[in-house]
């Protein structure tokens, strides 16, 4: 067991809590809308994974770029091709 006041720091009382679950079941922090789509430009691959699947993941794009103003959306799917070599997704968010 861990020594409870060595790890235990002020300023950790004033973070935030952890709001939801993630899909592997842990808790996790909600994204905004902007860094859910930037996320999902640079790591997305739109085909099945271990918690999720390609459609769920599609939808979740659609949505996550139609809450965003179009700029970033652009802004987004030119770093997902420059920085992140994707191809795929940056096609979806141009369409």
């Amino acid at each position: 067991m861990a020594n409870q006041s060595l790890f235990a720091s002020l300023t950790s009382r004033f973070l935030p809590r952890a709001d939801t679950v993630n899909l592997a079941g842990g808790v996790a922090y909600t994204y905004s809308s902007e860094a859910k789509l930037a996320q999902l430009a640079a790591t997305g691959t739109l085909a099945d994974g271990y918690y999720g699947a390609a459609d769920a993941q599609l939808t979740d794009v659609l949505a996550a770029a139609r809450s965003v103003d179009a700029e970033f959306v652009a802004k987004a799917a030119i770093y997902a091709r420059k920085s992140g070599a994707m191809k795929d997704m940056p096609a979806l968010l141009t369409c």
